[in-house]
């Protein structure tokens, strides 16, 4: 393992289990040390160092990356074999090589769902856990997502409309549904993105994104594929929250679609030592909708933490 040349944003490429991984760290290396993790799968960190990693670093050692095979990490090739497991597996090699005892993580979305099997797999390595909107059932989001875009699709197109009721009430597969959000959200057009905005305009992500070349999507594209086929990440864990015994905050916008109030409830049910925060004018993204209200948060949850 080793660290590369700088990047953009400031981060660097450091090698891990034979990939460079793209990592961005911000703020004293002795401050409390925090992951991020980004959802997607495939997401990127972009958004969260744009909006959250000045303010944080004030305070805490931010260290966010883009996952295997995502965005501006070395690009997988088909051959290469991807699994929840790996992506694991790069998170605690992170730690030994940046020699962090413990470190608090932070997972949006889909990354909800991997720091909690990353805190049982190694709880030793972590400290507390901040889901941010996350999802421990995927079937269930997609779900609620599709049900969600019946107010966008045209009533007269009875087909999809007929198609998005059979998925929302019928028997299917994670895997299956997984599949149709993809169908569906990409029939909407730009107008998937409002589901997961309330707060603010999704341009003002789009803008975020738009300085960097279309084609790293490319690479995300087939770290999300190889997650899929895999199928590991489409099993419901929310009881498993009982596992963990660190200390945990949900973080969860009103109008989010991924983290629904079952899995809100399965939240407080489950979860041994957790707190739930919410923010009354937030989606699927609280640390862009409401930036200012995120970082108090998350400090007021982390940086005293001695």
């Amino acid at each position: 393992m080793g660290a590369g040349q700088v990047g953009v944003d400031h981060g660097e490429w450091i090698t891990i289990r034979s990939k460079a991984l793209y990592v961005e760290r911000h703020g004293d290396p002795c401050y409390e040390p925090v992951l991020y993790l980004h959802g997607g799968p495939g997401a990127s960190c972009v958004d969260f160092c744009h909006f959250q990693a000045k303010p944080l670093s004030e305070h805490l050692y931010v260290i966010a990356l883009d996952q295997r095979g995502v965005f501006r990490s070395e690009a997988l090739d088909e051959a290469d074999s991807l699994g929840l497991s790996d992506l694991i597996l790069d998170m605690e090699a992170l730690r030994e090589l940046l020699q962090i005892k413990q470190w608090h993580v932070i997972g949006h979305s889909f990354g909800g769902y991997l720091a909690l099997r990353y805190a049982l797999q190694h709880p030793s390595s972590v400290k507390r856990i901040i889901y941010e909107t996350p999802s421990f059932n995927i079937a269930d989001s997609m779900r609620s997502l599709i049900s969600r875009s019946l107010a966008y699709f045209d009533p007269e197109d009875e087909a999809t409309i007929q198609a998005c009721h059979s998925y929302i009430s019928g028997q299917h597969s994670a895997s299956e549904l997984l599949q149709a959000w993809g169908q569906l959200g990409a029939k909407l057009g730009e107008q998937r993105e409002f589901i997961y905005f309330h707060g603010i305009h999704p341009s003002a992500i789009d803008a975020i994104f738009d300085a960097y070349p279309q084609e790293l999507w490319q690479r995300s594209n087939l770290h999300t594929m190889k997650l899929m086929q895999e199928g590991e990440m489409n099993i419901d864990i929310s009881a498993k929250l009982a596992e963990a015994k660190h200390r945990s905050l949900l973080i969860q916008g009103r109008h989010d679609p991924v983290c629904t109030p079952q899995q809100q409830d399965n939240f407080t049910r489950y979860a041994v030592n957790g707190d739930i925060v919410y923010f009354e004018h937030s989606a699927h993204m609280p640390r862009a909708e409401e930036p200012t209200k995120y970082t108090e948060t998350v400090l007021a949850f982390l940086a005293w933490d001695h």
